[in-house]
């Protein structure tokens, strides 16, 4: 599949509403972008509809809703207004309504211009899965539920309270189908005891997005680069630490680092400049695809430093541009990463950062860039993701 079709005529498919917890809007136009991967892989073959929610300051009122076309798919964005009211108690009772009040005009807006829903298909459990739920309850409307955030680790499920874990488990056991992106993360969702029976669904990479590129004229400096939200449980602070320590053993490397909102670039530019590895770093904040897959291209080795993952896709995205990964030994990793695309390290610190840097450059014919780009493209490759959800959406389409 080299190309994308539109499937918003009949087809002869059941319509598929995408009732997505985070999705990309005008407001973040990279949120969530796994999800949005997702929707072109489905909308390629069924007439979808998505359906998100995002706070919004700046609208006149409580909400809005907002629709916009893609070549896949429609997209309804339901825009409600959080600031609205001071009182913090009273803020968050208005807030729910909002979001509520205006996701359920959308849903009615939605079942007149598109007609009957045939896959309700639930991405993240909340805050969506509360009108999913309130969709089965009041109106016994089945949906399969996709999860790919990472609170369902067991070790980060066992510390909510008990009413967020019956409500997490309430939108699990009510959904007819369930799926996570890796062995791992059903393994744990089965730990957390939401369900036993989830099957897996990768993270989706097109290839005609992504490969190896044409890479200009190599000089001496090794090329690393890192994406991700840039939050304490991605360990960049040791990746910036482990540039020095790169720096000090004489070796001539540079970092790109792509996301982060401002005040965390800026915390990390701080800690940059006690290092002394400023020159050395460049901070590009928030890349569409179009921008970071040329810089994924023109890189040496791709480092990531998380504390825990599902997936990660930008690993993915950059093994999919022929780029050696330098990660943690993570079980989620593991499933795609291996000694001939990828170095681990066992210990998140920054003279194993370091160290596994050095041990790719020491070993520089280890990594075949062609190979590795197609090996990710077939596995995680649009025909290979879009029979996965036809086994998902199979009993709803008898």
């Amino acid at each position: 599949m080299s190309q994308y079709k539109a499937n918003t005529v009949n087809t002869g498919k059941p319509t598929v509403l995408f009732l997505a917890s985070f999705f990309p809007t005008r407001l973040h136009p990279v949120k969530g972008p796994f999800i949005r991967n997702f929707a072109d892989v489905v909308g390629s073959s069924y007439p979808l509809v998505v359906l998100t929610a995002e706070a919004d300051a700046e609208i006149p009122g409580f909400w809005r809703v907002e629709r916009s076309e893609d070549p896949n798919f429609i997209q309804f964005t339901v825009f409600y207004n959080h600031q609205r009211v001071r009182i913090p108690v009273v803020r968050s009772i208005v807030n729910f309504i909002s979001f509520f009040s205006g996701t359920a005009n959308a849903y009615r807006l939605i079942q007149k211009t598109h007609g009957p829903i045939g896959i309700h298909h639930l991405h993240s459990t909340l805050p969506m899965g509360l009108f999913v739920l309130w969709l089965k309850w009041t109106r016994g409307v089945r949906y399969v539920l996709s999860e790919q955030v990472t609170i369902y680790i067991y070790e980060r499920f066992a510390k909510l309270n008990s009413l967020q874990k019956l409500l997490h488990k309430s939108i699990f056991r009510g959904a007819s189908r369930v799926s996570a992106l890796t062995a791992y993360h059903a393994e744990e969702i089965a730990k957390c005891g939401l369900r036993h029976d989830t099957m897996v669904i990768p993270n989706v990479i097109d290839e005609q997005f992504y490969g190896p590129g044409k890479r200009i004229e190599k000089d001496s400096t090794i090329k690393l680069i890192h994406i991700s939200t840039l939050s304490p449980v991605k360990g960049v602070d040791d990746i910036v630490r482990a540039m020095a320590m790169l720096r000090n053993s004489g070796l001539d490397v540079s970092l790109t680092v792509i996301g982060g909102d401002e005040k965390r670039i800026a915390e990390l530019q701080k800690l940059a400049e006690h290092e002394g590895v400023s020159s050395m770093i460049d901070w590009k904040g928030w890349l569409g695809r179009e921008t970071f897959v040329p810089l994924l291209q023109q890189a040496d080795y791709f480092v990531l430093n998380s504390a825990f993952e599902t997936f990660c896709v930008v690993a993915a995205e950059a093994l999919a541009c022929g780029l050696p990964v330098i990660c943690p030994d993570l079980n989620p990793l593991k499933e795609f990463i291996d000694d001939k695309n990828g170095v681990f390290f066992l210990e998140r610190t920054p003279k194993a950062i370091a160290k596994a840097v050095q041990v790719c450059v020491s070993n520089e014919g280890m990594f075949d860039r062609i190979s590795i780009a197609r090996k990710v493209n077939f596995e995680f490759g649009p025909n290979q993701v879009l029979a996965k959800f036809e086994t998902l959406y199979e009993e709803f389409q008898l």
